[in-house]
């Protein structure tokens, strides 16, 4: 995945990106140069070799085990029966 489709996908998710894209970013990427956590922000931030520069977030979701699953993520939640 090259820098300016990057940039297409950081756009299309108003850069909240699913852990799965994370993943494919890093290993499909030949021009990353850097990955870094911000800890205290909560925001992960890549380089690439022609100067590019994304911060942004990964979504998070936490599963609670009942007669039901809920799955949250950030400021949703989202109840699935199965």
């Amino acid at each position: 995945m090259y820098s300016h489709e990057i940039q297409q996908l950081m756009e299309l998710r108003n850069f909240l990106i699913t852990f799965q894209d994370y993943v494919n970013l890093c290993n499909t990427s030949p021009q990353i140069t850097g990955v870094y956590y911000d800890y205290e922000k909560d925001y992960f931030n890549i380089k690439t070799t022609d100067n590019y520069d994304w911060s942004f977030k990964i979504r998070r979701w936490k599963k609670y085990e009942n007669n039901r699953s809920i799955y949250k993520w950030n400021k949703w939640t989202w109840v699935w029966h199965g």
